[in-house]
């Protein structure tokens, strides 16, 4: 008998269990339901067998009958047929996608097992993106699902805020590898590798000798107001200035780490690993003053238990005050090297006093280290020139040819 509408809707439910074989193709039927609550006058539903080329029987549930026509679940069956012919297993398939892991459990898993690998500062951040950002919109698709297509068009959406774009993608972009290295996906590309970056400006302001004491006057003013609650801020803030230290770096400073006689303040979580910080007369004198209440040099006023997060609120104010504009705190970092390259001090040295570990890293620098060159060299250009016009304000020595 062929399956058609006039055929299944002439067939008595029967017994549960009960299967209509098609005659034209081998394995398509309709499995017949007797009346239930659910389904008060029984269900039709069209099912295929087949054996995978293993010899393995299955039976897989098409869809039912009024969902489906019997024409389009016999295209279906003969469908899911000739991929059987071809070495697949749709059933088997079918359970592996549902089963198969999501981002979200790739997300947990990472923040588990992953993130305390990394270096504090940046797990707090990766975190931060993670759920801010990724499992809002990732969270319960299926990993095989995620394509590179559908990443580079959420990167794209977020062109208005291209470095925060950038850095999500670069923890989405790991934690896919992480996913591949756990075989929680197919070994394959990842899909989030070949998606383009935005392009990035060096966001670098020196603040010169005038607007830097236009900031200390406003640090000052914040201080000693009433209330005295923006002390430790401020004094943050100096150090910062001061030491051209990393924000997380004096933040995080304990007073078991200063060493006020010897001048060094030990960064135990240093972003290049644990280094020493120098601390000279202006720097030493500031922590001198500062009460020591608890292990935190600079300990939050609402948990003292705890140091402060970020100081950005004083900074912000102390800003407005001063009159100066798109200046972030870690722009106090490359003012302490502003300063060091307009001293005359080579690019090695600025490195070490910022502690970098690597030349490259002090290489952004090197235009302001070429200061004093140009200054040479202006030098110079003016004695030849005085000389060319018969004016010399010394007498110029001539060279000597190599012996």
């Amino acid at each position: 008998m062929r399956l058609t509408k006039r055929a299944i809707d002439a067939a008595e439910p029967g017994e549960r269990g009960r299967i209509l074989w098609d005659d034209e193709l081998r394995g398509f039927g309709l499995r017949l339901y007797p009346p239930s609550p659910r389904y008060p006058a029984g269900a039709r539903v069209f099912v295929l067998r087949y054996r995978t080329e293993a010899g393995t029987p299955r039976q897989q549930t098409l869809g039912h009958y009024g969902v489906l026509t019997p024409d389009q679940a016999r295209r279906i069956a003969a469908e899911t047929l000739a991929r059987v012919r071809a070495g697949g297993d749709p059933v088997t398939e079918r359970r592996d996608a549902r089963s198969a892991p999501t981002f979200a459990e790739l997300a947990d898993r990472y923040e588990r097992e992953h993130l305390p690998k990394l270096k504090p500062a940046w797990a707090v951040e990766a975190k931060r993106i993670i759920k801010a950002d990724l499992r809002t919109k990732f969270g319960p698709r299926r990993l095989r699902e995620i394509t590179p297509g559908e990443i580079a068009r959420w990167h794209a959406a977020r062109s208005a805020a291209p470095y925060a774009a950038n850095r999500a993608l670069a923890v989405l972009r790991a934690m896919f590898e992480r996913a591949a290295e756990w075989g929680l996906r197919e070994d394959g590309p990842n899909p989030a590798a070949r998606v383009k970056r935005f392009p990035e400006k060096a966001r670098e302001t020196y603040l010169g000798t005038d607007e830097l004491e236009r900031l200390g006057k406003a640090l000052e003013e914040l201080a000693t107001e009433k209330d005295g609650r923006r002390h430790r801020p401020v004094a943050a803030i100096k150090l910062l200035a001061l030491t051209g230290a990393r924000k997380r770096e004096v933040l995080r400073l304990r007073w078991e780490h200063v060493d006020l006689e010897r001048g060094i303040a030990w960064l135990a979580d240093s972003k290049t690993g644990p280094r020493p910080l120098r601390l000279e007369v202006p720097a030493l004198a500031l922590l001198a003053e500062l009460p020591r209440e608890g292990d935190w040099v600079f300990p939050s006023p609402r948990k003292p238990d705890a140091p402060i997060e970020n100081v950005r609120g004083t900074m912000a104010e102390a800003l407005k005050r001063a009159k100066l504009e798109k200046v972030r705190v870690h722009d106090l970092r490359h003012t302490k090297a502003s300063a060091a390259a307009a001293m005359g001090f080579s690019l090695p040295m600025i490195g070490a006093l910022l502690g970098h570990r690597r030349a490259s890293t002090t290489e952004r620098y090197a235009h302001l280290a070429a200061d004093p060159v140009r200054e040479a060299e202006g030098r110079v250009q003016a004695r030849i020139d005085a000389a060319l016009r018969g004016k010399p304000k010394a007498p110029v020595v001539p060279l000597r040819e190599a012996e």
